[in-house]
């Protein structure tokens, strides 16, 4: 699924494109927070930081940098 996520980010043409699929931000975020299992922190971080990466500007409206941060932060403790 996360790879899927990352891909269809990826191969987004338009901004418009972008922009639907990082929607999915919030609810990204809130799903690896509450992970326990390490496959899905590792991935997880990994998708959060292609979105990032590729969408800074749609993120920062969906998400706080605060928000992002906690939630990288419980990742490296739980890894």
């Amino acid at each position: 699924m996360l790879d899927l996520l990352s891909s269809l980010l990826k191969n987004s043409k338009t901004e418009e494109d972008k922009a639907k699929v990082i929607e999915v931000f919030p609810q990204l975020l809130g799903y690896v927070e509450k992970s326990e299992d390490m496959f899905l922190l590792l991935n997880g971080t990994q998708t959060l930081k292609t979105f990032i990466y590729l969408g800074h500007k749609h993120v920062l409206k969906l998400s706080t940098p605060e928000q992002i941060i906690t939630v990288c932060k419980n990742c490296t403790s739980k890894l």
